[in-house]
C-alpha cells in the first residue's frame, strides 16, 4: 500500500542482492497514501479441486491396424473465481444488437475525486473465490500400422470442447474467470488457452 511506479528500460534499477533496496522509492506513507487498490480472498475459499475421467479402447481392425478411441471428461468442483466487488454497477449501457448486456464504463463506485487518505480512491476491489462452472472434454480418435523394419504410420483426430475458468489477480479481473456481468451472473472465460 506504498505505491508502484513502472518504468521503461529502467537504468536507475541496477542489479543488488539487497530485496530492500528499491522497496518504497518514492518514499510513501500511510498519511499520505491515498489511491490503491485491493485483492482479498473470500472467507469460504476453497483450494482448488478437478474431477477428471478418461475411457479409451484399443482394437485391432482388419490389415493389421490399431483403432483407438479415448473420450477424457474434466469438471471444476472448486476453480477459482475472480469479482470485482468495486465495479459500479449503476453506470451501465446496454449493448445493441443480438447481445444486449449491459457494458459498465466506470470502474469504481468508491473514491473521492479528490482522494485523501480518510476517502482514498479505491480503483479494484477484487475477491477471490470459487466457482464450479469450468468443464472440458477432449475426444481422440487414432490408426496406427506398423510395418516391416520399424516403420509406424499414425493417423489422429483429437477434438477439443472446453470452458476454462482460468487459474495474479487483477490481471484475471482482465483475462480470467471473473464475473463481468454482475447482475446476469454470466461468466466470461480467459482468450488465452493452451494447447498442445
Amino acid at each position: 500500500m506504498f505505491g508502484s511506479e513502472t518504468i521503461d528500460k529502467p537504468t536507475n534499477r541496477p542489479f543488488t542482492p539487497d530485496v530492500d533496496a528499491y522497496r518504497n522509492v518514492n518514499h510513501q506513507t500511510a498519511a499520505n497514501n491515498s489511491s490503491y487498490n485491493l485483492a482479498v480472498t473470500a472467507n469460504n475459499f476453497k483450494f482448488m479441486q478437478l474431477w477428471r475421467t478418461n475411457l479409451a479402447v484399443d482394437q485391432k481392425l482388419p490389415g493389421g491396424v490399431i483403432g483407438t478411441f479415448e473420450a477424457m471428461y474434466s469438471k471444476d468442483i472448486n476453480s477459482v473465481y475472480f469479482r470485482n466487488v468495486n465495479l459500479n454497477t449503476t453506470d451501465g449501457t446496454a449493448l445493441t444488437g443480438a447481445d444486449n448486456r449491459m457494458r459498465y464504463t466506470t470502474p469504481r463506485i468508491y473514491g473521492a475525486a479528490k482522494p485523501t487518505p480518510e476517502n482514498p480512491n479505491i480503483s479494484d476491489a477484487i475477491v477471490m473465490s470459487n466457482t464450479s462452472k469450468g468443464y472440458s472434454y477432449t475426444l481422440t480418435g487414432t490408426l496406427s500400422k506398423e510395418f516391416k523394419g520399424g516403420f509406424l504410420l499414425i493417423s489422429v483426430i483429437p477434438i477439443q470442447i472446453q470452458d476454462p475458468l482460468t487459474t495474479a489477480v487483477l490481471s484475471h479481473n482482465r483475462c480470467g474467470g471473473i464475473d463481468m456481468y454482475p447482475e446476469t451472473r454470466i461468466m466470461r472465460t480467459s482468450p488465452i488457452q493452451l494447447t498442445w
